[in-house]
């Protein structure tokens, strides 16, 4: 779920920003830039764990400006998921066409077609999903075990997985 990754930018700093601090500048930027966005077909960024060598020369670009573009090499922690695994998650929402939930920054979905037979929607007192004899139930707030069966990683929109908890050994934790 989490790995570290190598990565390779370039970072663009504006005359301003040039002086004694420079390193720290584009250290700043590179981690405001990167944090806590998705990067295609890495995962989430989760941190920038080190800046492998000094930032060096960079090359000014022939703009009104004047900004030079450092190319930084970084080590950096990301999330990702891969069909197959097994994740744990809580349960954010629940609804007649499945369960919503989340683990850490991955958001999934499990549809009532991916839960074991016997589980029915009901509404009464709250949204739930219970076992026919009744002697289980799945609402919001708890902690479920699912497999990943389906992902998207979208730089715009994000990182969601579809799940399933209809095999040995996943559902409720």
């Amino acid at each position: 779920m989490f790995y570290s990754v190598r990565l390779v930018r370039d970072v663009r700093v504006v005359p301003k920003d040039f002086g004694p601090r420079l390193a720290k500048v584009v250290k700043r930027k590179l981690v405001a830039e990167l944090e806590g966005r998705v990067l295609t077909p890495y995962g989430l960024v989760i941190l920038v764990e080190a800046i492998e060598a000094d930032i060096g020369l960079g090359r000014f670009e022939d703009t009104e400006i004047g900004s030079a573009v450092f190319k930084v090499a970084c080590r950096v922690l990301v999330c990702r998921l891969f069909k197959g695994q097994i994740v744990d998650g809580v349960i954010t929402l629940v609804s007649k066409v499945g369960v919503f939930a989340e683990a850490g920054p991955v958001s999934f979905f499990v549809s009532k077609n991916n839960m074991p037979v016997g589980f029915v929607f009901d509404s009464h007192p709250r949204n739930a999903f219970r076992r026919e004899n009744g002697d289980e139930e799945i609402v919001e707030g708890d902690e479920i075990r699912v497999k990943v069966i389906g992902m998207k990683l979208n730089e715009a929109e994000g990182f969601f997985a579809v799940a399933s908890i209809d095999e040995n050994f996943l559902g409720l934790v």
